[in-house]
């Protein structure tokens, strides 16, 4: 969204910092990068899954595929931090949904604290982390960056933490038009720390499309060709987005689909989102065929909850 530099916003102080901050910075931590804007999409796993059955069957309690989707839907909503991390680079000021945002050009730290924004009104951002070869055409709507060192606490509207990125790098761009943002990120390992005691590392990340347009003040986000490795300590599992995730404000995702592969597995499993808070699983190593969930079924809240004791 095309905003001016003189509207006291976030992306209206990103503009100010961002000039004279371009250039690199010596010594900086080896970050990924990600290439010029067109990208190769992702190639799919090798895996396939199963063909649904025609006949939904009821809900299982105990599910090693509500298990697999737990730890990628976890992991999905902790990578989503890379392009709020991308968006503030650089910024001082007041943040759009309260909290501020501090860059200190003699350090290259940004420094966020409860900083709310219209892209993700769900989170608020506590913490700092480095930025190198920050650069912005104001032309052409395109910032790119390095993140590195990451400190990073997020929590929900309610101040309550959700979890926390400990580590990692982040390589990027992101687009700034006067329809929507568009994300552009690779990462070689990101940490996080989910509940008191569960953690995911993150391998490999990258999307080459999230979009994120604000409709009648409320974010409409869509993401496209992101693809992860994540691993809980006691599996691992690659995750990719099989056609658009799209989210509404802060609203369940009512369309899209996950191709979920749990390492060693002989069949992955796809995850389909749908509207009413429906979700279906297909294929998958339970053997069940194909099973629509509501959000809220206890087997799904107690996979989930399980993911981030």
């Amino acid at each position: 969204m095309r905003t001016t530099c003189g509207t006291l916003t976030l992306l209206a102080v990103l503009c100010n910092a961002l000039t004279g901050c371009g250039g690199s910075t010596d010594g900086a931590p080896a970050v990924a990068t990600v290439p010029a804007p067109a990208q190769t999409p992702v190639q799919t796993p090798v895996q396939t899954p199963a063909t649904p059955s025609q006949t939904p069957t009821a809900p299982v309690t105990s599910s090693t595929d509500l298990q697999s989707f737990a730890a990628a839907w976890i992991s999905y909503n902790m990578v989503q931090t890379a392009p709020l991390l991308q968006l503030t680079s650089g910024a001082s000021g007041a943040c759009p949904s309260g909290g501020n945002a501090r860059f200190d050009a003699s350090t290259h730290i940004e420094t966020l604290a409860a900083c709310g924004s219209k892209q993700f009104p769900e989170h608020l951002y506590s913490g700092s982390y480095t930025i190198s070869d920050l650069s912005k055409n104001n032309v052409s709507g395109l910032t790119t960056m390095n993140i590195s060192a990451p400190s990073m606490t997020v929590a929900n509207a309610n101040s309550q933490t959700e979890f926390t990125l400990e580590s990692g790098d982040i390589g990027g761009y992101f687009t700034d038009s006067d329809t929507a943002d568009s994300y552009f990120f690779a990462s070689n390992s990101l940490i996080f720390k989910a509940g008191q005691v569960s953690r995911y590392a993150l391998s490999n990340a990258g999307s080459t499309s999230i979009v994120i347009a604000i409709l009648n003040g409320q974010p409409d986000r869509s993401t496209n060709n992101l693809v992860f490795t994540t691993n809980n300590g006691k599996d691992s599992w690659q995750v990719q987005v099989m056609s658009p995730v799209h989210e509404a404000g802060t609203a369940r995702p009512d369309r899209g689909t996950l191709l979920i592969t749990r390492l060693g597995a002989t069949q992955a499993l796809s995850v389909s989102f749908g509207t009413n808070n429906n979700l279906t699983l297909s294929g998958g190593e339970d053997g069940a065929g194909s099973r629509t969930f509501n959000w809220s079924d206890a087997a799904v809240q107690a996979a989930l909850e399980a993911g981030r004791k």
